[in-house]
């Protein structure tokens, strides 16, 4: 058997061995919770409302998305011109 062969079965065994081995040791060891308050999603005190979902929101909220979308796509343009800079010299800075 060919040494990377035997690497991936012996992974992939261990995983199959040890991932329900420590699931069930975190399930059994772990500190349980019965607690009511404690499974609510919100533990910080703020009361859950069913309000509409179109309610308004701060707008600063709106704008923050907004500019990282701007500066996320201008990384995605600027990558592949940043891999060819070496290649292009000074007419990839000029442009």
């Amino acid at each position: 058997m060919s040494d990377s062969l035997f690497l991936a079965s012996s992974m992939i065994l261990a995983l199959i061995i040890l991932l329900p081995l420590l699931f069930h040791l975190t399930k059994h060891l772990g500190t349980s919770s019965d607690n009511v308050r404690k499974n609510e999603p919100v533990e910080g005190g703020i009361r859950l409302t069913h309000k509409d979902s179109f309610d308004s929101f701060n707008v600063k909220f709106f704008l923050v998305g907004i500019i990282f979308l701007i500066f996320d796509v201008e990384v995605l343009f600027m990558f592949p011109w940043a891999l060819n800079l070496r290649e292009l010299g000074l007419f990839a800075l000029m442009e």
